[in-house]
């Protein structure tokens, strides 16, 4: 009918329009979260759910409601939503889900992609050197893995700071998050010798360099080649010893006396030894270890001695002075 206006019956309401919505991108991503975020258009109608999907695959499996109250007007609402406990360096997929009295509607799909972990090098200390002799030390170290396996641990050494050769550290520190003891024994150094050295230790986050650390070796000992040659310039009451004409030990004796039954005798050592006094008529007598020195020594008379004092016969008398298994000796005749 011309000029007729349709429109709807007596009592018949509008129909509701299902909201608009639009999945925009992920923001705030971290290793274990983000925010989801979109917009939804109520068209109107009071909008009833508003939530979010999400999983590590387009079939979803875990939902998120909005944050924001979209409300019933008829302008886009920005929406978000907030999620943790996600894994680090994964895809996720998720769609904005908006219902209201004409229906409901679903976004498109949008993906994001967690952060990696931040691994950290291992963290390393260089510490002193220890059973250091002429040729070998330990080297010693802490290191600590960061929570990530140490794949290489070595110390690096040598005359400078160049170094130039490596050995690997004794234990392996593992996957932990303290600091573990590493040390590396080295052999074929040279005596009397300044070193250097550090740790060195890698995992998946980089390498961690000690700082330069030094130790000395022990001086090389040279010991005295010593040969013992026989005593000469003998006479009566001296004697020399002769070691390569460098040493001269001599033993002299300066004085004795008779002092009832014994004889009280002098001698004079040029250096530390044994003293050993015999004769016919005296008893043996030895001292040892006697310094260098004078040294007055008491010698008893046996009986023959006595009957050879009383009579005033001759007694003989011999000193030896022994050093490093030689003798060196001298003889003293006297009277009674």
């Amino acid at each position: 009918m011309a000029g007729a206006i349709f429109g709807l019956a007596p009592g018949v309401a509008n129909a509701a329009t299902a909201p608009t919505v639009e999945t925009t991108p992920a923001s705030s991503v971290t290793q274990a979260g983000a925010t989801l975020n979109a917009t939804v258009n109520p068209e109107g109608s009071e909008v009833s759910a508003c939530t979010f999907e999400y999983g590590t695959e387009a079939t979803y499996g875990k939902t998120a409601p909005c944050t924001q109250t979209v409300g019933a007007g008829s302008n886009p609402v920005s929406v978000s939503a907030t999620i943790t406990g996600l894994t680090a360096n994964t895809n996720y997929h998720f769609r904005i889900s908006a219902t209201n009295a004409g229906g409901k509607r679903e976004g498109a799909d949008a993906e994001f992609k967690t952060t990696a972990p931040v691994i950290t090098p291992p963290t390393v200390k260089t510490e002193p050197a220890g059973f250091i002799t002429q040729k070998s030390a330990a080297m010693n170290a802490t290191v600590n893995p960061n929570g990530s396996e140490v794949t290489d641990c070595h110390f690096e050494y040598g005359t400078t700071m160049a170094y130039g050769k490596t050995a690997p550290c004794d234990t392996a520190p593992g996957s932990g998050a303290s600091s573990v003891s590493v040390s590396a024994a080295i052999t074929g150094l040279t005596a009397n010798t300044t070193y250097h050295f550090r740790i060195s230790a890698t995992n998946s986050g980089g390498t961690g360099t000690g700082l330069d650390r030094e130790f000395k070796t022990v001086e090389a000992i040279t010991f005295p080649t010593i040969e013992i040659k026989p005593a000469s310039s003998i006479t009566q009451t001296t004697a020399t010893l002769n070691k390569n004409g460098k040493v001269k030990p001599e033993v002299k004796v300066i004085k004795v006396k008779l002092s009832g039954t014994a004889l009280l005798v002098t001698v004079k050592l040029s250096q530390k030894g044994t003293v050993r006094i015999s004769g016919k008529g005296l008893r043996t007598t030895i001292k040892r270890n006697l310094s260098a020195g004078n040294h007055r020594i008491r010698v008893r008379l046996t009986k023959s001695g006595l009957a050879a004092r009383k009579h005033h016969r001759k007694l003989v008398m011999h000193v030896a002075l022994t050093v490093l298994g030689r003798s060196a000796s001298a003889s003293k005749s006297l009277r009674g």
